[in-house]
């Protein structure tokens, strides 16, 4: 009997049922780049290069699945995603978290878990919840270029920025956030003359902690305190 994920959509499984036999199949996206989140995504990434792609929809959760490593005496998360630390420990018990830095000539356990991964082309910095917003807002009004802003509804409409600043919304909370973080990514990968994104970041608890995962590995761990102090 074949298995069927509870959030698996009629549309593959159709492709399935008529297929006849098992499909397995790498992630749809370029090594290292932003992942995709949508069929355009998927297209920019993967044309003349494959033979046809099925469209649908957006992704609903943004970031990948959680990756739990089975095989040591206590299980670790190599990867978060949606399905938090909290939730598995609720079926299985205590787990660890993974928080080896992979070497850029060591073979990672599961995918994404290189130090700088599901990076753009700009250099992004993580502005922490710590951090004085009115403090990017000037960063970004001395800047000669156009600069990525990557933030919730809540900060942007809070503070009036420069013409620099080209905003991209990540919604009302890290919900809303980890669905969009690599579209919002992509986007700007998309214009040359963007080289720096300020991104929100959020308290890496629940969904917090995949969404810090992908934001710290596009980062490559730059805060904006770090330019701050440059």
């Amino acid at each position: 009997m074949p298995f069927r994920s509870p959030d698996c959509q009629p549309s593959p499984l159709d492709l399935i049922s008529q297929a006849g036999y098992a499909i397995v199949g790498p992630s749809a996206n370029t090594s290292g780049k932003p992942s995709p989140t949508t069929a355009n995504h998927v297209y920019h990434d993967l044309n003349n290069k494959i033979a046809g792609i099925i469209d649908n929809g957006p992704t609903r959760v943004g970031v990948e699945s959680t990756v739990l490593d089975m095989s040591t005496s206590q299980p670790v998360i190599l990867r978060p995603g949606a399905v938090t630390k909290q939730d598995i420990e609720g079926v299985i018990g205590s787990i660890d978290i993974n928080h080896h830095q992979v070497k850029q000539d060591e073979v990672p356990k599961a995918p994404g878990m290189k130090y700088k991964h599901y990076a753009p082309n700009a250099q992004v910095y993580i502005v922490d919840p710590a951090d004085d917003w009115g403090e990017v807002a000037a960063v970004i009004a001395q800047s000669k270029e156009q600069v990525g802003l990557m933030a919730t509804d809540q900060v942007l409409h809070a503070h009036v920025w420069s013409v620099q600043a080209d905003q991209f919304s990540l919604g009302t909370g890290v919900q809303e956030a980890s669905a969009h973080l690599f579209e919002g990514l992509r986007d700007f990968d998309n214009q040359e003359e963007i080289h720096q994104i300020f991104c929100q970041g959020f308290e890496p608890t629940g969904l917090g902690a995949a969404y810090m995962n992908r934001l710290n590995k596009s980062a490559g761990g730059a805060h904006f305190r770090d330019l701050l102090n440059k």
